[in-house]
């Protein structure tokens, strides 16, 4: 048993090893291209990746993160004030309007300082390194 388990372990890791080697087009790698080493531009065009700036790649992130952030807070401040305008008086509808919205506002102001922070950052980390 221990025989054929060796001999199966040598053939897959030995022969076939050197079988499939044979197989291997080496100018069809996505990294070589008639025996020569392709370009960064290459390898961008073929493996679909950009050249943009990682700086400007972390911009783009944080701007969308508190665009959505945005869009809640503002549907916060709406719903404050429909609920306040449905509460029909009623002095705990008021309440929670009242708290609703705040919490909306305060959430607004909050994200419109981080957007601040993070655009004064993002444009002295680009000027810093050119």
């Amino acid at each position: 048993m221990k025989i054929i388990i060796s001999f199966i372990i040598f053939f897959n890791f030995i022969i076939a090893t050197n079988v499939s080697a044979q197989l291997y087009n080496l100018e069809e790698d996505l990294f070589f291209s008639d025996s020569k080493v392709k370009g960064i531009y290459d390898i961008e065009r073929d493996t679909g990746l950009s050249d943009s700036d990682p700086r400007a790649i972390s911009a783009n992130i944080i701007n969308i993160a508190l665009g959505f952030l945005g869009i809640i807070a503002v549907m916060l401040v709406l719903a404050g004030g429909f609920m306040w305008m449905v509460s029909g008086g009623n002095e705990d509808k008021t309440t929670q309007a009242k708290k609703l919205l705040t919490s909306g506002v305060i959430g607004l102001i909050i994200i419109l300082a981080a957007f601040g922070i993070a655009k004064f950052l993002v444009n002295a980390l680009i000027v810093a390194t050119g």
